[in-house]
């Protein structure tokens, strides 16, 4: 943390930042399990949320503090909301796309396949 109150700004190679230091609600992964029909048995050793975690995108803020990032889970999007170190929720492209202006997004970024090129690789490539 900084001296002057401010949270440290996350930092990442090519953009990808690694989360798996900030905490998943209950909620969140609730959400994960329903939206993504993943089997509560994978949900107690948490190795989805371990490899998504450390290789998401930032996609945008919100004015209350909130931020949006962008993952893979196998080759399906998953877009995490995080506020304070927490993931608060997660939600599906489709659904992202009803507040993604809240997140001062007016499109989805371009070139949707080599960001995730570059979040499966972690950010190791050029």
């Amino acid at each position: 943390m900084e001296s002057d109150g401010k949270k440290s700004e996350l930092s990442g190679r090519h953009g990808i930042y690694n989360l798996s230091g900030y905490q998943v609600s209950r909620h969140a992964r609730q959400r994960f399990q329903e939206r993504f029909q993943v089997d509560s048995e994978s949900q107690t050793s948490d190795p989805p949320w371990a490899d998504m975690l450390r290789s998401c995108r930032k996609l945008g803020l919100k004015q209350d503090g909130s931020a949006s990032y962008i993952t893979v889970y196998g080759d399906m999007p998953v877009v995490l909301i995080e506020q304070d170190q927490v993931i608060l929720t997660c939600m599906t492209q489709q659904q992202f796309e009803t507040v993604m202006a809240d997140f001062g997004r007016k499109s989805w970024p371009r070139k949707p396949g080599r960001w995730f090129k570059r979040i499966r690789s972690g950010g190791l490539e050029p």
